[in-house]
This record gives structure tokens, sequence and C-alpha cells, in this order.
């Protein structure tokens, strides 16, 4: 047998959390699952792909809740509610949709439950875990976990040549806030601190964090010799970008901004408008497109993380007119170039002349104009390595001689090149 340890992790700091059993199919919802919990500071159980899975495990540790994804897994949902019948006491957390069928049967089984919003939102999960989770505060989760994602956004959103820097600053200020507090406990590797178990009056905790954003902005702008704007700007925009990931959250998290004398409350509205979730280095969407006989088209478009699409006929038509005009055209990386569709979303092109045995017009001589285009949040900009690197992530599609080759996993492998820059791999 497996021993137990193999399937436990742990939050950094907190060797005795609460332990979240996680199951899904989706490889995608596993992960961004894993990191909510952990980042919650919350330990978790698995995730696994099975339901089978967790009954192997119930019994062998402390179970303080189940996540169970029913998307795409109906049948063996049910399955799973009837195992649970053996297991009243824990309560359970689903993602939906729950339809009549299914609470049928929840209403028979008695485990305390909810149902996590689809697409998945870390404040919704963390909310939802607390609310099933006897004798925890909500409050103090949240809040926890918006600072966490603020200095992990801190440090990614910040220039490359100086992110070391801004780390060593970010992790002296944060140990700070740990020192003579039973409270708060450092990671100081990764510049995140954690809630212990003990409970804390939250509005001392909004005080103590809105005191330490407040620092740190001063401390940036001091030892950074930066403009007096500069602190202030990185970790507005990191907060911004937190805040989406928390997005319809009301309570302490919005009290905690409000004292932060931000240039705009309204976070959602203010962010809506960009690609996706730019919290998220990431998420980008790529798409092909081509000059046919009929004019540019749209051939294809990659979007995994299901945002919002900036390809369409006009903005097609765009781009491929940037590459030139009758059998004159530019071949090479350009841009990036601001969105013709969205502003706040910017376009990096790579074009090639390839055959097309499809193509009818005698000018172009069997041969068509293929455009890759890479959509990103222009809040990234700052995060683009040199031109050499930004070349190297359109390998796959120098490699390759006909338009007919651009498939989805060629678009895929490019996109995931593009990832790796954020990443720190190139």
């Amino acid at each position: 047998m497996i021993p137990i340890t193999n399937f436990l992790k742990y939050p950094e700091g907190n060797p005795n959390p609460d332990i979240i059993l996680v199951c899904s199919i989706s490889p995608e919802r596993r992960v961004l699952l894993q990191e909510i919990i952990l980042s919650a500071g919350y330990g978790i159980c698995g995730p696994f792909e099975s339901h089978l899975d967790i009954f192997e495990i119930l019994g062998r540790t402390e179970i303080s809740a189940i996540i169970f994804d029913t998307r795409d897994n109906y049948s063996n949902s049910f399955k799973f509610l009837n195992m649970m019948t053996r297991y009243p006491d824990i309560p359970l957390l689903l993602i939906g949709p729950i339809d009549h069928t299914i609470n049928s049967k929840l209403d028979k089984i008695g485990n305390r439950m909810a149902e996590l919003d689809f697409p998945i939102k870390s404040g919704d999960v963390i909310r939802k875990i607390d609310m099933v989770i006897e004798g925890k505060s909500t409050e103090t989760s949240e809040i926890t976990f918006f600072m966490n994602e603020v200095f992990k956004n801190i440090i990614k959103i910040s220039p490359r040549d100086r992110r070391a820097e801004i780390r060593k600053i970010l992790v002296y200020h944060v140990e700070q806030l740990a020192q003579g507090s039973d409270t708060f406990e450092i990671n100081s590797e990764n510049a995140i601190f954690i809630t212990t178990t003990k409970k804390t009056d939250d509005s001392q905790i909004i005080k103590t964090c809105q005191r330490i954003l407040r620092d740190l902005i001063k401390n940036l702008n001091y030892k950074l010799n930066a403009e007096e704007e500069w602190g202030k700007s990185l970790v507005h925009d990191a907060i911004y970008q937190s805040y989406y990931l928390l997005k319809g959250t009301p309570g302490p998290v919005r009290e905690l901004l409000e004292t932060l004398d931000l240039d705009d409350i309204d976070f959602y509205n203010r962010i809506s408008g960009f690609v996706s979730g730019i919290n998220d280095s990431l998420i980008c969407t790529i798409g092909h497109l081509v000059l046919e006989d009929t004019g540019p088209v749209v051939d294809r478009v990659l979007n995994l993380d299901n945002v919002k699409n900036v390809f369409n006929q006009t903005s097609a038509s765009q781009i491929i007119s940037l590459m030139g005009q009758g059998e004159n055209y530019h071949e090479g990386l350009y841009g990036p170039i601001p969105s013709s569709v969205d502003p706040n979303v910017m376009i990096l092109i790579f074009s090639r002349v390839l055959n097309d045995d499809t193509i009818n017009d005698l000018r172009l001589q069997g041969k068509t104009l293929s455009v890759i285009a890479l959509a990103f949040s222009k809040g990234k900009m700052n995060l683009l390595p040199p031109r050499t690197v930004l070349r190297n992530v359109f390998a796959p599609f120098q490699k390759i001689e006909m338009r007919q080759q651009v498939d989805n996993e060629l678009l895929k492998q490019i996109r995931e090149n593009f990832i790796h820059i954020y990443d720190g791999k190139h």
C-alpha cells in the first residue's frame, strides 16, 4: 500500500492544516485547485483523477472536506455520492452545474454541501471551503489569499533587470510583518505570508496589511531611486491584477483596499476589458491568419483559457494588410501592436509566405501569406525578452513549408514557448 504521506501536500509554514481532498478528471482544474488551496493555507490530499482513488484514502487520514468535480464526469458523480453515504460527516464541495437529480441524491446522503462556481474562482473556493468547515474565518482566509497574490504579482510584473532587488525588498517587509506576531508566518524564499490557525480580529489584520503595503510603496521608491509614483504604480497594478482573482468578493478584501487611496476602487470594471485574468502571466490567445483567394481570413484560434477572442475578420484584415499588399509581403517578427478590438491587448506577429495548393490566384503562384498572432495583456509588455528570444518562440512555425501544416498542435507548441518566457526559462 502506498504511504498516505505520498498524497499529502502542505502549505509553507503550516505543518498541521485542514486537509482538503480533491478529485477532478480535468488536469487543468486539478492544478488550479491545488494552487488555490495551498495558497489559502489549507493542505491538499491528491488531487486525484478517479473517484475510486478517494475511497482508498478515506479512513487513512483525517479529511476536512472533499472537492469533487462533476463536470464531464456525470455518471461517476452518482457512484461517488453513493459511496459517500459511508462518510456523512465529511463536507462536500461540488463543481457544478448541480441538477435536480444530483440535488435529490445529496438530500438523501445528508453531507454538508456547497456548490462551487464554474469557471472556478479562487475567492469562491476559499469562501465555500470555510463555509462547510466549522469554526473557520472566511474573512481571514480571503485577506491572506489576496495578500499572497499581491506579493507574487509584484514580482511577476516587475522589470526583469530589477526583479531580484524588488524581491529582496518585498521579503524584508513581509519578514517585518511576521516578526513578533503569532498571527503571521513567512516563507522568505517565495515572499509569501500565511496565517496560522489562530483566530485573529479581522480589523487588526486589515490594519496590518494596510501598513505593510504603504510601507512597501515608500521603500520601493527610496531604495530603487525611482520616480515618486513608481512604487505606487507597481504595487497598485499588482493589487488590481490580484483582485481579479477574487472578483465579486465583497467584505474584508474590499474594506482593506478602500483604505489604500487607490485611483479607482471599481476594480472589476477596471480590468474586465483585459484579455483575461492578467494576474496569471500564462494566459494568452493564439490565432492563425491566412490570405486566401477571397481575402484575409481567421483560419483557427487556440483559446485554451476561454478568454476574450480578439481575432475576427476585421482584425485579420488589418494585420494581414500590415504585412504588405499585392505580391510583396514582409516576413518575420513584428510588433507587438495594439489590438483593434481591445486597446488593453497587444499582439505579437510572425509572418511567412508558405506553399498552398488551394490558392487559385495566379499572382501568388501557389503561395499564401500565413500569420501567427499571439494576443496578450498590455500589462505584460515590460516582461517581454529581447527579440532574438521572441523569434525562438515561433521556431515550430519556421520549420514548416505548407500552410496546411499549421494545426492546433503547432499553435499549442508556440503558445507553450511563449508561456516559458514568463517562467524565466528562456
